[in-house]
């Protein structure tokens, strides 16, 4: 028991050619481990995963009741969309990744680490992709809608690219505070905070999106110029099958109005001057 790992004295290293943690694979994992009287450490601790690399350190104190646990690390050009598959069942998001993390928790099971899990996180992901949502599809369906005409079918992928995606985290008792979320491509911008719940595994996020490019509809047609405009993104429910909501109905109407406003404005001025040319 934890009792008599208390007395162990340790100083050497474990080399594991493959191992498996939670459905995601490491390889080449290398652990020098040192300590004795309930205090170890393993640093530093390396690994492959996934085409990148693992780097970190960790420590184990088992004088208290309850073991406490502390590690800090770095993951880097890991590919997000296999690792994501092995530890959720799904890949949410693909690209390269790097993860910052410093984080500690208590317990022996998973369940309790979990339970108890803080700390902070910084990722990193470029060249990639938000998979399952089209957030262009949806903002040419929400102008078809309000303009009461039929959506011209694309045979377009149900994901959003991006050149970049950053966010960072504070975790406390298994809950994550997103302070910061950004996502950007040529043609959009994302930007909002939320919150993750590790245990229940449900996820609530705020986001403001930002249209950079005029989007032209299936049939090559300019849609509404919503350019510089922010539009409020919701994205809630479970973390491996989240439901996107776009909030576009007031402000694609307000756009079409003054869309509607200038074309009548133009005529107006139109039909003065040849009023005035007749004179």
């Amino acid at each position: 028991g934890v009792d008599a790992l208390r007395d162990w004295r340790v100083n050497g290293t474990l080399a594991i050619d493959s191992l498996t943690v939670s459905g995601a694979r490491i390889e080449g994992l290398a652990l020098p481990i040192s300590g004795q009287d309930g205090q170890y450490l393993a640093d530093p601790v390396r690994a492959g995963i996934y085409g990148g690399t693992l780097d970190a350190a960790l420590a184990l104190d088992l004088r208290p009741d309850i073991p406490e646990w502390a590690a800090r690390g770095q993951l880097a050009d890991v590919r997000t969309g296999p690792l994501l598959q092995a530890l959720l069942g799904r890949q949410l998001l693909v690209g390269l990744g790097r993860a910052d993390a410093d984080l500690r928790a208590r317990g022996l099971t998973a369940e309790a680490l979990l339970e108890s899990l803080s700390g902070e996180v910084s990722v990193a992901v470029v060249d990639g992709a938000l998979l399952g949502v089209n957030i262009a599809r949806i903002l040419r369906e929400a102008e078809a809608r309000l303009r009461d005409r039929d959506l011209v079918a694309a045979a377009a992928p149900r994901q959003t690219d991006f050149s970049d995606l950053t966010g960072s985290a504070r975790l406390d008792a298994g809950i994550a505070s997103i302070d910061t979320l950004n996502a950007r491509s040529p043609l959009l911008e994302l930007e909002g905070s939320g919150q993750a719940d590790l245990i229940a595994g449900t996820i609530e996020l705020g986001l403001g999106l930002r249209v950079l490019q005029r989007l032209e509809r299936a049939d090559g047609s300019p849609m509404t110029d919503l350019r510089g405009l922010t539009v409020p993104m919701r994205v809630s429910g479970p973390i491996v099958e989240p439901v996107v909501q776009l909030d576009l109905g007031r402000l694609l109407s307000e756009q079409l109005q003054q869309e509607l406003e200038d074309e009548l404005r133009e005529r107006a001025t139109e039909e003065l001057q040849r009023f005035l040319r007749r004179l």
